[in-house]
């Protein structure tokens, strides 16, 4: 499109308390439309997303799972937080 590389990235955060019962969750995608340069320089650096939850204190896991949506290729990650 003009020149761009156009995709979309979508994520889709989940966290969950200890029993693993949902807490939240948010989907955002993010519209990519990127000059060749600019397309090489993140596929070399990455990118960087942030997200936030007003939470309790207490111990959540987190899951994270990012898709590609011109090439339906995913990737997850899930950890464990510690609110104080």
């Amino acid at each position: 499109m003009n020149g761009r590389n156009v995709d979309v990235l979508t994520f889709d955060t989940a966290v969950f308390d200890r029993d693993g019962k949902l807490v939240s969750g948010r989907h955002s995608p993010l519209d990519l439309r990127l000059t060749d340069e600019k397309l090489q320089q993140l596929l070399l650096s990455g990118i960087n997303v942030q997200t936030s939850f007003e939470l309790s204190p207490g111990t959540y896991g987190i899951r994270e799972v990012i898709q590609d949506t011109e090439t339906k290729k995913s990737s997850a990650l899930t950890c464990s937080i510690e609110v104080p």
